[in-house]
């Protein structure tokens, strides 16, 4: 499980080393709204590795409706 005991409020970032031999992590976000359900781009370098997560919490609601 990488949700610690004590969960920070929302929205805040919460993150976990999954493996201390490569640093590899595992990020959450909670916004404190919605669903839970939202889109998430993808940024990748000009190699094609992945460098960034941009979710969406779809809460402008101009930009919303044209999704």
């Amino acid at each position: 499980m990488y949700i610690p005991a004590q969960v920070p409020p929302a929205p805040a970032p919460i993150d976990a080393i999954t493996d201390e031999a490569t640093e590899a992590n595992v990020i959450t976000v909670s916004s404190g709204w919605g669903d839970g359900v939202c889109p998430t781009f993808v940024g990748r370098a000009a190699d094609g590795h992945v460098t960034t997560f941009v979710p969406d919490f779809m809460v402008i609601p101009e930009l919303a409706a044209k999704v």
